[in-house]
C-alpha cells in the first residue's frame, strides 16, 4: 500500500488500494480506488468506484460509478452519472449530483443536491441559494419551482426553501417557502405559514410554527 499519492500536475491513478490521495492538479482514475482519505483540490475523473473513509472535494470530481465512504464533504462539485452515493456522514456546501440515489445516516446540505432519491436518518436541507435561483427563473418567465430532489425518505427531515415531489419521514420540519407535493408521516409535521403542501398522508400531527 502506498502511504501518500500526490498529483500536482497531470497524472493518472491505477486501480488499487491507497492510504492518502491528494490531487491538486488534473487526474484520471483508471479503475476502482480504495483509500483511507482522498482530497481533491483540482480536477479528478474516475472510471471506477471510490471506496474509503473520507472523501473531501474542494475541486471537481466526476465519474459514472459508485461512491461509498464513511465521510463525504463537498465544498466544490461532485457528480456521479449512473450509480449511487453512500456515506455515513454527508455534508454539502457546494454541488452534489447523482441521478439515482444519495444515501447517508446524517446528511446536511447548505449548497445544492440533485437526485431522484435522498434517504437517511437525519437530513437537513438549507436551500436558500436555490430559492434565489427560483426567483430569478420566475422573473424570466418560469412558473414552477425547481425540484432538485424527487423523493426524500428519512427519520427526520428539516428543510428551508426546499421543493420536492414526495417526502416520507417520521418527523418533518419545514421553513421559509418550502413546496412539497406529498408528505407521508406518522409523527409530527411542523411548518410555518409560508410553506405549501398539497397532500398529507398518515397518522400525523400537524403543528404551525
Amino acid at each position: 500500500m502506498v502511504n501518500e499519492t500526490r498529483i500536482e500536475g497531470i497524472g493518472a491513478l491505477s486501480a488499487g488500494q491507497y492510504e492518502t490521495i491528494l490531487i491538486t492538479g488534473i487526474a484520471k482514475g483508471n479503475g476502482d480506488l480504495a483509500f483511507d482519505a482522498m482530497y481533491v483540490e483540482g480536477k479528478f475523473h474516475g472510471k471506477g468506484r471510490l471506496d474509503g473513509r473520507l472523501l473531501n472535494v474542494d475541486g471537481i470530481v466526476s465519474g459514472s460509478r459508485r461512491v461509498k465512504v464513511k465521510e463525504l464533504c463537498v465544498n466544490g462539485f461532485l457528480q456521479v452519472k449512473s450509480e449511487r452515493v453512500y456515506g455515513d456522514h454527508i455534508e454539502v456546501n457546494g454541488i452534489l449530483k447523482c441521478p439515482l440515489e444519495i444515501s447517508g445516516d446524517e446528511i446536511r446540505v447548505d449548497g445544492y443536491v440533485e437526485t431522484d432519491l435522498l434517504c437517511g436518518d437525519e437530513i437537513e436541507l438549507l436551500y436558500r441559494e436555490t430559492r434565489r435561483l427560483e426567483r430569478f427563473m420566475s422573473f424570466m418567465g418560469r412558473k414552477r419551482p425547481l425540484q432538485s430532489v424527487k423523493r426524500v425518505e428519512c427519520t427526520h427531515l428539516e428543510a428551508t426553501a426546499f421543493s420536492c415531489a414526495h417526502v416520507c419521514a417520521q418527523r418533518v420540519t419545514l421553513h421559509d417557502h418550502c413546496r412539497i407535493d406529498v408528505i407521508e408521516c406518522d409523527g409530527v409535521i411542523e411548518l410555518d405559514k409560508t410553506c405549501e403542501v398539497k397532500e398529507f398522508r398518515g397518522a400525523y400531527t400537524l403543528k404551525q410554527i
